[in-house]
């Protein structure tokens, strides 16, 4: 479908479509002149979304007493749409599909490609090449509690 054609499917802006292509979170295909993209293309993935919705569950993983908000995905159907797109995208590991979110996050593994996208790939690598220098402490210090 075209550009235009999807825009009126989903009731967004062209330039949205035109950026998630330009970020690669939409595959295009040209034919001619014109971009198209899939003709059974679900939804259209901004990719400001999908760091956000794979934030969610890094924070969710890490405090599993945070809420989950289901603005990006309120019904059961968006939610398988968007786990599929993550799978194939290779920002998930395979997973068990669940109706309640809180199963489903306990169970997903995020992939190395996906805090690449959350935090940007070069500060990942530059956090994953940092060189630990050993912590010192000034021995004329006096560090401790005072008991009394």
């Amino acid at each position: 479908m075209t550009i235009k054609r999807a825009a009126e499917i989903f009731q967004i802006d062209e330039k949205i479509i035109r950026k998630s292509i330009e970020d690669g979170m939409l595959q295009k295909r040209k034919i001619g002149r014109n971009i198209e993209i899939s003709d059974d293309t679900k939804f259209i993935p901004v990719k400001n979304d999908i760091q956000a919705f794979l934030f969610q569950i890094l924070r969710y993983k890490n405090n599993p007493h945070l809420p989950i908000s289901r603005r990006m995905c309120p019904n059961t159907d968006s939610l398988k749409f968007l786990f599929e797109y993550l799978y194939y995208k290779g920002y998930i590991t395979e997973y068990k599909f669940s109706e309640d979110i809180t199963v489903l996050f306990e169970n997903t593994v995020l992939t190395d490609e996906a805090t690449d996208l959350i935090f940007n790939k070069y500060r990942v690598d530059q956090l994953k090449n940092i060189n630990f220098m050993p912590i010192s402490i000034n021995p004329t210090l006096k560090v401790g509690l005072n008991v009394g």
